[in-house]
């Protein structure tokens, strides 16, 4: 198996990125705050994580929510990576 094109790790990301129940995030933090919040843009955290900022509308407060990323496809074979 060879690693995998920059295209091909683009494409496995965004397909996770669009499982994420973004909507139950927010009605968790919601019912956390007793408020609505809107939600941010992701952003990176690291190699392995992605989060999501939760703020009240009158930004007083606010959650961050950090995902795992899933492990690379190729992960059991070290030569199997984005390129």
């Amino acid at each position: 198996m060879t690693g995998m094109t920059t295209a091909q790790c683009a494409i496995h990301l965004e397909r996770f990125m669009s499982s994420i129940n973004k909507d139950g995030l927010k009605s968790h933090v919601e019912q956390l705050l007793h408020s609505p919040v809107r939600l941010s843009d992701r952003f990176p955290a690291g190699q392995h994580w992605c989060c999501f900022e939760f703020s009240t509308s009158d930004e007083r407060r606010s959650v961050i929510a950090r995902v795992r990323l899933p492990k690379h496809p190729g992960w059991r074979q070290k030569t199997d990576h984005c390129q």
